[in-house]
């Protein structure tokens, strides 16, 4: 024997801003056979044109309650599906009326119609609920009445355009005084409350369907917020949007062309002043947030700093840790986002604009030169290139330094002498090279035998010395142990294995023996 079980249920959440507010009765129906709503096609008690209908079902699981609420989700889910494909279609006609105009309104507005998918239907009352005991499934039958729900979401998109209108007012008397980022903030607002109301426009006139449909609930309101050219306006607030971003800019305002040293920190703060350009006047600009980094060179320094009453942002470079290329550091100043918009990240075209303004400082950097010398022998034989070197050279250029060619060190000193260890002597002779020597010994020799397994110990003395007063800055002692099928290969191996250590205890050195 079949059963059915009706009786009305409130509808739960939104499934779109659009229909935050829709709100419709329920119906009280007993369906004593399988309904006719279950084969599909139209159901005379709920005409198209006065009302959405979804279908929903879930298995039993013997939990009632629980399989109920799920056939309830799956019709208000299907009544959902349904406004988000018509709101779909009507976006991809206007943006082929707009031949793929890329900054639309209509672009924005499928990315927050997109976004309010996950919300659910308020408004929608499940009219219906029948199980089959011969499938042992429910089925829930939800409807929305087109005339309520379009009605509320008009007053929502009237009231959306009230606010819209108070804030651009605010925009404008900002911008008359110039007071740009107050201006920029409350056009951005206005621009966020147009898109919105126009998300609304958009369900607002699915639910109204065709203009025979419109008609049954619409009662001649044919100046009605459905009308209304939002679109218009929302590319008239971004234009403006785009106006004032281009007119800013940032003028250096101290701390360029200084000179620094590496492991320290700068002397003079680097300071920028925001300034809005209105031809033929430059007016300074409080309240932005300036951002600071590191273009060439590497260091720390204070990223973010907001503009005060006279324009000007200052940054503190707490240390320089290493010059680019060329010697010198250069650190960027960019006009950052930040507190612009309360209503999430700036569209990609307005960030582009913003990232227009931007300064510049050169730091020159007298760069601490290095000669490094390591003596490498594997197997009893000298090893012509080092691997330990070779390192330690790749690290230092990876920082910044500048090493001096091996052709240069030969003319000035004999390797002889390197070898000895005389640090007077040697850093003499390299005095007028560089201000650091790197200087080491390398050995790799067989230390036992496993069957064919030949293993081999390698260690590394290397120590860096400055060459102005012979203080030793860094000095590592290390030792490894690797293996393979012959002694040459098996001290091969170890050397290899021992190169990154020691390069990574001499630089560690260096950092802070230089400061």
């Amino acid at each position: 024997m079949r059963k059915t079980r009706t009786y009305s249920a409130r509808g739960f959440g939104y499934l779109m801003l659009a229909l935050t507010f829709l709100v419709i009765s329920g119906w009280e129906t007993l369906a004593k056979d399988r309904p006719e709503w279950l084969a599909g096609g139209k159901i005379p008690r709920f005409p198209a044109q006065r009302y959405l209908v979804g279908v929903g079902s879930g298995p039993s699981t013997g939990d009632e309650t629980a399989d109920t609420n799920r056939a309830d989700s799956s019709a208000r889910a299907n009544i959902a599906k349904q406004i988000q494909v018509q709101v779909k279609e009507a976006i991809t006609d206007i943006q082929r009326e707009e031949e793929g105009d890329k900054g639309s309104a209509g672009s924005v507005t499928e990315v927050k119609s997109e976004s309010s998918v996950d919300l659910s239907l308020e408004g929608v009352t499940i009219a219906e609920r029948y199980f089959d005991s011969k499938r042992d499934v429910y089925y829930s039958l939800a409807v929305l009445e087109r005339s309520n729900a379009a009605g509320r979401l008009r007053d929502k998109i009237r009231d959306i355009l009230r606010a819209a209108s108070e804030v651009g007012k605010a925009a404008q008397s900002y911008e008359s005084r110039f007071q740009i980022f107050l201006a920029l903030s409350n056009h951005l607002r206005y621009l966020n409350l147009y898109e919105e109301a126009y998300s609304h426009q958009l369900v607002l006139r699915v639910l109204a369907g065709s203009s025979g449909e419109a008609e049954a609930f619409a009662e001649g309101e044919s100046s009605g917020p459905e009308k209304l050219d939002l679109r218009t306006e929302i590319e008239k607030a971004k234009t403006r949007i785009q106006d004032l971003l281009s007119s800013l800019e940032l003028e250096v305002a101290g701390g360029d062309k200084q000179k620094g040293e590496v492991g320290q920190p700068l002397g003079e703060n680097l300071r920028v002043k925001v300034v809005f350009e209105k031809s033929p006047s430059r007016y300074p600009q409080k309240g932005f947030n300036v951002g600071f980094a590191f273009l060439q060179g590497k260091g720390r320094l204070l990223e973010k700093v907001q503009a005060g009453d006279s324009g000007i942002s200052g940054s503190k470079v707490y240390e320089i840790s290493a010059p680019g290329d060329s010697g010198v550091a250069v650190v960027e100043a960019t006009l950052l986002p930040d507190g612009l918009s309360k209503e999430g990240e700036l569209e990609p075209n307005f960030l582009e604009a913003l990232r227009r303004a931007r300064a510049d400082f050169t730091i020159d950097l007298p760069s601490k030169r290095f000669v490094v010398k390591i003596f490498e022998s594997n197997a009893g034989q000298p090893v012509s290139n080092s691997v330990v070197e070779g390192e330690l050279i790749q690290g230092l250029f990876g920082q910044g330094f500048p090493v001096i060619d091996q052709r240069a060190v030969g003319e000035k000193i004999s390797d002889a002498v390197l070898k000895s260890g005389n640090l007077p002597q040697i850093v003499s002779a390299l005095r007028p090279l560089a201000e650091v020597v790197i200087l080491g010994e390398v050995q790799a020799a067989e230390s036992s035998r496993m069957g064919q397994i030949v293993f081999a110990r390698a260690r590394g003395t290397v120590r860096a010395v400055r060459t102005d007063n012979g203080k030793v800055l860094a000095t590592v002692d290390l030792e490894v142990k690797d293996g393979g099928n012959d002694p040459v290969r098996a001290g091969q191996r170890a050397i290899q294995k021992l190169a990154p250590g020691i390069a990574s205890q001499i630089l560690s050195g260096l950092a802070q023996g230089l400061k």
